[in-house]
């Protein structure tokens, strides 16, 4: 027994021991866990580095939206059936395209004018009456915010009211046009003057920032019918318009079309004239279905060529808004710059994790250790919109990490490769990391060729045939485009200091 006595404090110390060894090895392993999942660690913006696809839809279904206001009216010509089967195009488009992602899926129509109506629109068999379109103004903000809320509950649970372009995963609008700003107008903010180029620019702004895809069609129409200048008009303003109608005859962009224009009375001033020729109709789609909107559009505009809609025949346009197609850039290859020197470093690897959105390269240096490399890159298709004129460059940036970024210098050539120099100041024995981003740099030029720029007009009265305001929505939105670019690729420089 007294042997056994004796043993027990052995037992005890060794019991002790083996739960601190177990312990201690339990804390290393998971303090060396915790430092893979740091160097593991990914930057949001390399994780999924590609063009920018938007969000997945959170809606379903479509919402096709048309202006039913007055100025509409000279569209609907007696025996024409050509707003009745553009109308009918876009439900058809629509419901094919969606037929590839939602089976029997629903589509809403609604008018607007003063109000948002989408309980009794006018049917698909009355767009080519003029008796249609008889709304006072065209509330066209209402398409993308929808109707004024009602007074809030004091019920902190109800539900707040729904996105109207959110709900569905396609929203289009039929539009002739912006309203003019009143003139003196002073009010603070957008849209609160009214539904003209500053509101639609600041709510297509808003959808980009969103992750929408944005797309913007035009469609030229025969026209014939009061043309509202909403503004007063006085004889200047009748002889600038008399000779922008003369000089459209010289105007490749209208062959064989006859342009005329005739006052109601003599009194002055007038705001209002019979005009006829053709106008534009604009047509905005937004989704979040980036795919989706692209295969819309592309159909669409295939569609109305063959149904001869458009006068004159080359009258349709489009184009994309947001996200815009750009060209993307990927490092295929790591490798020694055959001009430069290594002096105190090693490349020990480069390679590109599967699934992995990054080049991941591994050097080892010593104090004032330099190294000059190469990164081979592959481009990928589209070019940039023929319809913007792009100084088109890339830049690599500084993202983050513990290896000074001012020791890195990453050169951008037009061959298809791209140098990296580094140099290892002083800094302790261990491991360090940069991470950097190649991003495509995107300057927003108005070209004069652009269809948005030689169809745009800066007021109502004077040019009937071109749409007000059509140049500052489209160099709004493409501007917050080219603001939301997106990494084409990313390089992680681990550096093991020895």
């Amino acid at each position: 027994m007294s042997r056994v006595k004796d043993l027990v404090p052995w037992l005890v110390a060794g019991w002790v021991l083996s739960v601190a060894l177990v312990a201690g090895n339990g804390c290393r392993s998971k303090s060396a866990r915790q430092r893979a999942e740091a160097r593991e660690k990914v930057p949001p913006i390399c994780q999924n580095v590609s063009e920018p696809t938007s969000a997945p839809p959170s809606g379903t279904g479509a919402r096709i939206v048309t202006d039913i206001s007055g100025s509409m009216k000279g569209f609907a010509l007696p025996g024409s059936t050509r707003l009745y089967t553009l109308h009918e195009l876009i439900e058809r488009v629509t419901r094919n395209v969606l037929a590839t992602v939602e089976p029997q899926a629903r589509i809403d129509r609604c008018a607007v004018g003063e109000t948002l109506d989408c309980v009794k629109p006018p049917p698909l068999s009355a767009m080519d009456k003029a008796s249609t379109y008889t709304a006072r103004e065209s509330r066209l903000d209402l398409f993308f915010t929808g109707p004024p809320s009602a007074p809030r509950p004091t019920d902190i649970t109800s539900a707040p009211p729904q996105d109207p372009i959110q709900q569905y995963r396609l929203s289009i609008l039929v539009t002739d046009g912006m309203a003019a700003r009143a003139p003196g107008a002073t009010a603070a903010g957008p849209c609160l003057a009214g539904a003209d180029p500053e509101c639609i620019g600041h709510l297509l702004r808003q959808r980009v920032q969103q992750g929408y895809g944005i797309w913007l069609g035009l469609l030229y129409l025969p026209f014939e019918g009061l043309h509202f200048a909403e503004r007063p008009l006085d004889e200047s303003h009748w002889e600038r318009l008399r000779q922008h109608l003369a000089d459209l005859g010289r105007d490749p962009s209208f062959p064989n079309i006859t342009f005329a224009a005739r006052r109601l009375d003599s009194r002055v001033p007038f705001t209002a004239f019979h005009f006829s020729g053709v106008k534009p109709l604009l047509i905005l789609l937004l989704s979040r279905d980036v795919d989706l909107g692209r295969r819309w559009m592309a159909t669409f505009r295939d569609l109305a060529a063959k149904e001869s809609l458009a006068q004159p025949a080359q009258g349709i346009y489009g184009m994309e808004l947001a996200p815009l197609a750009l060209p993307t850039r990927r490092i295929e290859k790591f490798s020694l710059d055959p001009q430069g020197k290594v002096s105190r470093m090693r490349y020990v690897v480069a390679r590109r994790p599967p699934s992995a959105a990054f080049l991941d390269v591994l050097l080892e240096c010593q104090r004032n250790g330099t190294g000059r490399f190469r990164l081979h890159w592959v481009e990928t298709p589209p070019a940039p919109p023929a319809e913007v004129s792009m100084p088109f460059r890339w830049t690599w940036e500084f993202l983050e990490g513990t290896f000074p970024a001012e020791s890195i210098h990453l050169e951008v050539t037009p061959q298809s490769v791209d140098l990296l120099e580094i140099t290892c100041p002083w800094l302790r024995p261990g491991r360090y990391e940069a991470w950097w981003v190649l991003r495509p740099q995107v300057e927003v030029r108005s070209s004069p060729d652009a269809f948005w720029v030689h169809l745009h007009s800066e007021n109502i009265y004077e040019a009937p045939e071109r749409l007000f305001g059509l140049r500052d929505i489209v160099q709004t939105a493409l501007q917050e485009a080219t603001r939301r670019s997106w990494a084409s690729d990313c390089l992680r420089l681990r550096v093991e200091y020895k």
